[in-house]
Order: structure tokens, then sequence, then C-alpha cells
């Protein structure tokens, strides 16, 4: 193989793994499907939730809430999934846009799911 065969297809692999990255990046959503008895956070690149309704503790609306740090997950220029940590939860699970400041916290069982808001 020559040495312009072999610079070809690593160019070939490198734009391939750029527009991987930017796909990853720049697109994903987080959609909230209701049932009649729970409902599921359906979210790209990360594992869905589901929540009976019946199990839910507290639930409210917040503006301007501060997120916190992730701990593990997923995080990319615009989303944010996974356990989260801040002072007023400790440990949290957290499905969320970027850019979102608004959010709805649910707790259920002594645990803490906050969906942020588009």
């Amino acid at each position: 193989m020559t040495y312009k065969k072999v610079g070809t297809i690593a160019t070939i692999i490198c734009v391939v793994i750029l527009g991987l990255v930017a796909v990853l990046m720049f697109t994903g959503d987080i959609n909230v499907v209701y049932n009649d008895d729970s409902f599921t956070v359906k979210a790209d690149y990360y594992e869905d939730i589901t929540i009976d309704y019946t199990e839910i503790d507290n639930i409210e609306y917040r503006e301007n809430y501060d997120f916190g740090v992730r701990v593990w997950g997923y995080g990319s220029a615009r989303l944010l999934m996974g356990k989260f940590q801040n002072e007023e939860f400790q440990e949290y699970t957290l499905y969320g846009y970027t850019k979102s400041e608004d959010c709805v916290i649910i707790t259920v069982d002594d645990k803490t799911l906050i969906i942020g808001l588009e």
C-alpha cells in the first residue's frame, strides 16, 4: 500500500469520526410521553425512565435552577442527562437541555428526578 492510499484512508476515517462527533454533540431530544397510569421520559443517547403517577410524592416547577455538576451520564452541547449533584438534593437524576434554566422537580421514594425544560 502506498503512502498516498494510507493518507486517503486516514482522511476518510477522520472525516467520518468528526461527523459522528458533530451529530452526538449537537443533536438529540428529550420527550415526555404521558399514559393513563404513568409517564415515560424518552431521551436520545440515554436510557428511558418510566414513573407511575401513584409513586410520585411531590412535584414542583422552578425557574432559574442550577443543575449542579454531572457525576455520571451524558453531556453534550445540547443535552445533559444522568446522575447529578447539588447542595439541595445531593445526588439526583437529570434529563435536561444545556440552555434550560426552568425545570420540573419530581420526588419518588426519596429519589429526585429533574426534567429541564427546553
